[in-house]
């Protein structure tokens, strides 16, 4: 007797310290028996579950976790008469439960036997994981946006692991190559789309640009190179590399490129352009330089005409001036007079012209000078009366 009541104190003093031990855990605990019958839950999954502990007592694991508990003997319709077979797992398993009020809330649970002299009771460890599941949800969403957001873009977008594996390729850059994103996605894209030089010579991996800001963790920007197109047309492209730092580590790198053929294109025609006005220009410098040489023969040609012409009728002007100055008739007078005034007209008129100087650089000037009007208007009718008497 005295040896079947120490056992049986030290049974209870054993599942009292259970039981402290349970009401202390942070999560959630249940014990079921073998047949899933609930046999005790800790105030964690009252608060959890919303029910009074006495409340669940007796009844089914399914009444928390229905439909979902990942033991399928549980539903079955002689679930009573069967027993669990259930192996001690260290792994969470998220699925969903059931409060009180009807609602469902996401747990993850955690199965642990506990044998007893009686039978083998489980122990169910569960936590409540709606935060982590929203915050997952957020993150999800969050990534998928700011996908959206690199597979809008015109330019190209590639991220490549140390092993220089895609990691990720927006829609733009995978077709200006001629694939789609999931043909690149875990592929090795060095021999697929950089493994030449324009020329078409090997271009080792070594050498690669992108594979030298792996190693030193600088970006760079290229201009000079292709990507190969799926069907093995060189893509003239320019890109900048940049480095995927992680706790100053470096992990991969992440590649913008654009296709550059229309640009070169452009630039050829540009230089062609350039070419052909800088050989325009060659022609009007040389017209201009034989231009400049016509004026200056012909300003030569006036100044040798102006003296040719000044002196003659200079000439002119004196011997009609001594010829007035001689004993005439008054008709032999009329006309000497007409030819002086005549001849100093021209004078005049030739000077203004033979000074072409002045109108070529444009300081050509009217001078205002008086005069009568009744000689000059008795000078024109002196030298039309000639004409109109013939």
């Amino acid at each position: 007797n005295t040896i079947a009541m120490e056992t049986t104190r030290q049974a209870h003093a054993q599942a009292e310290r259970l039981q402290h031990l349970i009401e202390a855990a942070p999560d959630a605990i249940i014990i079921t028996n073998n047949h899933g019958t609930i046999r005790l839950i800790n105030k964690e999954a009252e608060c959890m579950f919303q029910y009074p502990a006495n409340s669940l007592i007796g009844k089914t694991v399914e009444t928390l976790i229905p439909k979902h508990f990942p033991f399928p003997d549980i539903h079955a319709d002689n679930a009573c008469s069967q027993t669990f077979e259930i192996k001690t797992t260290c792994q969470s398993l998220p699925i969903s439960a059931r409060r009180r009020d009807g609602t469902e809330f996401p747990i993850e649970i955690k199965l642990r036997n506990m044998p007893t002299v009686e039978s083998a009771d489980i122990i169910i460890i569960a936590r409540d994981i709606t935060d982590r599941v929203q915050e997952t949800r957020e993150r999800n969403r969050l990534a998928h946006q700011f996908e959206l957001l690199l597979h809008s873009t015109a330019e190209g977008l590639i991220a490549l692991d140390r092993k220089g594996q895609c990691l990720f390729v927006n829609y733009a850059g995978a077709s200006m190559l001629g694939y789609l994103p999931n043909d690149l996605i875990g592929q090795a894209v060095h021999p697929m789309i950089h493994h030449s030089y324009p020329d078409a010579s090997p271009y080792p991996i070594e050498q690669c640009l992108n594979h030298v800001v792996m190693n030193t963790g600088k970006g760079i920007h290229v201009d000079n190179e292709v990507f190969w197109h799926q069907n093995g047309t060189p893509i003239p492209i320019e890109y900048f590399s940049r480095p995927i730092i992680d706790e100053g580590e470096t992990i991969g790198v992440i590649v913008s490129y654009t296709n550059i053929s229309e640009r070169q294109l452009l630039m050829r025609q540009l230089e062609q352009t350039a070419l052909n006005l800088t050989s325009r220009n060659q022609e009007l410098s040389e017209t201009r330089d034989e231009a400049l040489v016509a004026m200056r023969a012909k300003s030569e040609f006036l100044a040798c005409m102006s003296h040719e012409i000044r002196t003659p009728m200079n000439g002119i002007l004196g011997m009609t001036e001594q010829l007035l100055d001689m004993p005439l008739t008054s008709e032999q007078r009329e006309v000497a007079t007409i030819v002086y005034a005549s001849s100093e007209a021209l004078l005049v008129i030739i000077n203004d012209i033979l000074d072409f100087s002045k109108i070529e650089a444009g300081q050509l000037e009217l001078e205002p000078l008086r005069f009568e009007l009744d000689s000059v208007l008795d000078a024109i009718a002196s030298l039309m009366t000639v004409g109109a008497g013939e």
